[in-house]
Formats: structure tokens, C-alpha cells, sequence
């Protein structure tokens, strides 16, 4: 494989065989957290992969036995208001740039992911994980709600009792319902890995070009009126979620969160407020 361009927290590298470009998470060995700096180098190469129809797939991976734990828990509760409303601004514009790209997608997901490494990885058309996979969406143990597509795109392609489900417990989700739910198109071992990651890559290299662009776009525009409706909502409820600032509570207990009889009228007055403008401005 031939490696391209020179990314702080990327390793991307091409494919020709099978029209593929690889991009790895490469930020920290054992549990590739996302952060800013990440969301920008992801964002200019998939910026640079919109323009290149010749690739066939991106294939998304990391650099450790996981995909990504999501947030880094220890600089998480250092934000501010602003710099979280960014971050998550950030990857709502990833996540739907990935829906909206001519390429197919594939977020291999490894033996885990948290909280917003789950919603980057909804943005993929495909998703494998190995069969010792945990996921979670845990956001609200960090005192987060999903806000990059976690409740928009998410419910909108795998169903909302299936959303409900995976979202509400915030518990490892047991792999034979993320198989049968579609989020987990494939599993793997640690002996079927490359054979799994290479057949797929190879049939999708095969497809007539033209076409599977165009079936990407027909499938993706028979969601997306939903998708825009449920996006718009959820930015109200993740505007007003963060009015609490949980996020900064270092001890992650039931009682070290604002009391919900406390954000009852914050709450009601930010989605009143909340602006009417498309949701994908």
C-alpha cells in the first residue's frame, strides 16, 4: 500500500488493487480518543476523497485493538461550553459527509467503541468488528447525549426501538443484536480478520462504478427527509443537554450531576429558542 499525505493523529494509505483508501485512527496505541485535532485531518481528507470518484472504498480502522473509546475522559471535564459545541459541531459535519460521499464506507470497529466513536462510525455505509466487540453508547455516563447523529441517523437506519435499546442502556450492546439490528454488517477472529477485511474490499472493487454511486445516493435520499426532520431535533435536545454541564463532573456518579428537577426550565426555554435554520447548514 502507498501511503499518503502526513497527518498528526491519521495514517492513510491507497490501495490500487482494490481502489481503496485505508484511514487509520493513529492517536494513542492502546485507545485512539477522538479530539479536535483528529476531527480536522479527518475532515480535510475526506474533503480531498470527495473529489476522487476513482476510489472505490474508504476503510476506516485504528491503530489499536480497539476503534476508539470516543472522548478522552481525562481532558473531557477541561472543556468549556464552546469548545464541546465545536467538537460536536465538527463531527455532525463528518458524519454527514460520510452519508453524502460517492465512495462506500466501511468502519471496522475493531474489538469496541464509545460513545461519539459510535456515532462517527454511523456515518459508514458498512461496519465489521471482531467478535469480542464492545460497544457502548455511553454518553450520558459522561454526562453527554448523542449529538452527531446518534439519535437522528442512527434511528433513522437502524430503526428506534433498535436506537432506544442501544442508546438507553448504555451497555455493552450484545453482538448477536448488533448483527441482527445492521449495525454489524460482518464479524471476524483474529485468524479471519484479513480474509473477511479483503473479500469485502474486493467485491466492492468489482461493482460497475457509476452504479453503486448511484445506489449509495437513491438509498441515502429515501431516508433523508427523516434524517433531516430527527437531525434538527437533535441538536435542540444536545443544545440544551449541555446547558447542565455534566461533562465537567469528575466523579461520574447519579449524584454528582445537576438534578433534573434543575434543568427543567433551562430546558424548555433553549428549545424554544432553538433557530429554525436547516439542520445541514
Amino acid at each position: 500500500m502507498q501511503s499518503i499525505f502526513n497527518y498528526n493523529t491519521l495514517n492513510a494509505k491507497l490501495e490500487k488493487s482494490t481502489r481503496s483508501i485505508y484511514i487509520e485512527l493513529d492517536k494513542d496505541q492502546e485507545s485512539n480518543p477522538i479530539n479536535m485535532e483528529m476531527l480536522f485531518e479527518l475532515e480535510s481528507i475526506l474533503a480531498w476523497i470527495s473529489n476522487k470518484v476513482e476510489i472505490q472504498t474508504v476503510f476506516i480502522t485504528s491503530s489499536s485493538e480497539v476503534f476508539s473509546v470516543g472522548h478522552n475522559t481525562k481532558t473531557l471535564p477541561e472543556f468549556n461550553a464552546n469548545q464541546l459545541e465545536k467538537m460536536t459541531l465538527k463531527l455532525q459535519k463528518i458524519v454527514q459527509a460520510l452519508l453524502h460521499l460517492p465512495q462506500t464506507i466501511i468502519c471496522d470497529l475493531k474489538k469496541g467503541a464509545s460513545n461519539i466513536a459510535c456515532e462517527l462510525a454511523i456515518g459508514a455505509d458498512l461496519r465489521i468488528a471482531h467478535e469480542e466487540t464492545k460497544v457502548c453508547f455511553n454518553h450520558s455516563e459522561l454526562g453527554l447525549v448523542p449529538s452527531s447523529g446518534g439519535m437522528s441517523a442512527f434511528s433513522t437506519l437502524i430503526g428506534q426501538m433498535n436506537a432506544r435499546n442501544f442508546i438507553l442502556s448504555a451497555q455493552n450492546i450484545p453482538l448477536n443484536l448488533l448483527k441482527s439490528s445492521g449495525f454489524v454488517y460482518q464479524t471476524y477472529t483474529d485468524e479471519t480478520k484479513d480474509k473477511v477485511i479483503n473479500s469485502l474490499l474486493f467485491a466492492i472493487s468489482k461493482q460497475a462504478p457509476v452504479q453503486r454511486i448511484q445506489t449509495k445516493l437513491g438509498l441515502f435520499e429515501n431516508v433523508r427527509e427523516s434524517f433531516e426532520h430527527s437531525m434538527k431535533i437533535e441538536k435542540q435536545v444536545s443544545k440544551a443537554a449541555r446547558m447542565s454541564e455534566d461533562w465537567k463532573t469528575k466523579s461520574k456518579k447519579e449524584d454528582g450531576f445537576m438534578p433534573s428537577k434543575s434543568m427543567s426550565y433551562s430546558v424548555k426555554l433553549s428549545l424554544v429558542e432553538e433557530s429554525d435554520q436547516n439542520p445541514l447548514n
